[in-house]
């Protein structure tokens, strides 16, 4: 194993890296991913002696572990999972790199022990040549898989995958800023037209119009939602387009509502609302990143809500939403389809 920090500024005192089995079993790291898991222990001591230790606040150590032997064939699938001390798993960043024929997964550690690999066999790849990934569902339709970009995808794990291309042709986004991610989108059937050739890439977008298209997301690589019956909002009507998605997605703590009750399924949704939506998500899916941005720089940071502040904060550091012109945040605007389309491809490439 290799590490490398500041060690000017984050430790006092010289420091060795010990890479160990541990007690912690499989279950612990429950993330819903992977067939594999493999605990281990990484732990800074002082050097030469047996007293652990870890970096300054603000700092991080990046660590090179060497990919086991047995776990070369499936390299690519490897994820790196943390068990914080409050019994919290989450997923980190990371990078493989070879280094003198040896293959390393690279990662940034601020807290430590315990860790665990993860053989995340959902994740497949695929030539980009050769269309997009769909399967057929059990009523015979055709489903183009939700998470698929840059080469890799997530599908059900019983699903027979199959390839084509699914191209959309909308008038009114030939010279749009935001054409790339809407064909994105919509070649993925997240999105449909408002028209047989029309987008509508201006118009806003509601709140259950947009638990629909995250619950379309999921059910495209995860396999169908059902409607569970939980009905916990009493203004959403869960015999419309989106009542299944709205019931899902409040049982699985990915929206909220205003409280009494009250869901708003045809208000706009802000971007905020959108940011604390998919901040919820990714969390749902183990698949925030360990290290945030601390600090908001949008410019306008300080319109931001409170309950919104952590998601602005993932979104900062993912680059989920770049903001508007000037790069603000403008967190109670309602957002546009375009928006909703470009930020949409911008989370499913970085959980991929």
């Amino acid at each position: 194993i290799q590490a490398e920090a500041n060690m000017t500024n984050a430790f006092s005192n010289s420091v060795e890296v010990k890479v160990t089995d541990i007690e912690e079993g499989s279950s612990g790291f429950n993330l819903g991913i992977g067939n594999a898991v493999y605990p281990f222990d990484i732990s800074l001591y002082v050097k030469g002696t047996n007293t652990k230790t870890k970096p300054a606040p603000g700092y991080a150590v990046k660590i090179l572990l060497p990919v086991p032997d047995h776990l070369l064939d499936v390299k690519e699938k490897l994820v790196v999972a943390h068990k914080g001390d409050n019994g919290a798993v989450s997923t980190l960043a990371s990078q493989l790199k070879q280094i003198e024929n040896v293959w390393y997964l690279a990662f940034e550690a601020s807290e430590f022990s315990p860790y665990a690999l993860l053989v995340d066999d959902r994740i497949k790849t695929y030539s980009e040549t050769t269309g997009l990934p769909f399967y057929i569902n059990a009523e015979g339709t055709k489903v183009f898989i939700g998470f698929a970009a840059k080469g890799k995808y997530i599908a059900p794990a019983d699903a027979k995958v199959f390839f084509m291309e699914n191209p959309k042709s909308f008038k009114d986004i030939t010279k749009h800023w935001g054409r790339e991610y809407i064909k994105f989108a919509t070649e993925r059937e997240l999105f449909f037209g408002t028209d047989v050739d029309l987008f509508s890439p201006d118009l806003g977008m509601t709140r259950a119009m947009f638990a629909t298209v995250v619950g379309r997301l999921y059910e495209r690589s995860y396999g169908t939602i059902a409607v569970s019956g939980l009905g916990a909002f009493n203004d959403c009507s869960y015999d419309d387009y989106y009542g299944k998605y709205v019931d899902w997605a409040a049982k699985n703590g990915i929206i909220s509502g205003y409280g009494n009750g009250q869901f708003g399924p045809d208000d706009s949704v802000t971007r905020e609302q959108m940011a604390s939506i998919l901040y919820r998500f990714s969390n749902f899916l183990g698949a925030l990143p360990s290290n945030m941005d601390s600090r908001l720089t949008y410019p306008d940071a300080e319109s931001i809500s409170g309950y919104a502040n952590s998601s602005a904060l993932y979104c900062q550091t993912t680059g989920v939403i770049k903001g508007r012109n000037g790069g603000e945040f403008a967190p109670q605007s309602p957002s546009t389809r375009a928006e909703v389309a470009t930020i949409l491809g911008n989370f499913i490439e970085v959980v991929l």
